[in-house]
């Protein structure tokens, strides 16, 4: 039976590192073989990451135009699935509309440890909750209907 000098592919990848310390002209095929295997697969891990960010880019902006356009066309888990995927800025609504159109939300009070300063920080605090379970604790500059879209499924529990 004939033996071979072969080396399984994953222990070849596992010792590039030590082949590029080897001066390339002192190099074997075989060693810069590995070489220019474990480049073209870390581009090709690069090249995938890169598009898996703009598929993800694409479906986000489809689902939010769904939210806005045909919300009652989307499952819930179409809505708890979008929404988990966002990084939505939100802030403090409590009051807004006795402080006039030009009023913005701010933060929350919670996180300061000054929960005296609203009678709602109190009362989450006491029983053992916090900002994201507060009504005031919203969206910030986010078209309404999708900021009802997302409060009603935090609301359901789905996120």
């Amino acid at each position: 039976m004939e033996t071979s000098n072969r080396v399984p592919l994953e222990d070849a990848l596992r010792r590039v590192d030590e082949y590029r310390r080897i001066p390339q002209a002192a190099r074997n095929g075989y060693q810069a073989d590995a070489i220019a295997l474990a480049d073209a697969y870390a581009t090709l891990q690069e090249q995938n990451t890169s598009l898996l960010r703009r598929i993800e880019s694409h479906q986000a902006r489809i689902d939010a135009l769904m939210l806005e356009f045909c919300p009652d066309e989307m499952t819930a888990e179409q809505k708890a699935e979008w929404a988990s995927h966002q990084r939505v800025v939100f802030g403090c609504h409590c009051e807004i509309a006795a402080m006039g159109d030009d009023f913005e939300p701010d933060g929350c009070v919670m996180d300061d440890h000054q929960d005296q300063d609203c009678t709602h920080a109190e009362l989450l605090r006491a029983q053992g909750k916090t900002k994201t379970d507060c009504q005031y604790w919203q969206p910030i500059h986010m078209a309404p209907r999708i900021a009802s879209a997302l409060r009603a499924a935090r609301a359901s529990g789905a996120t």
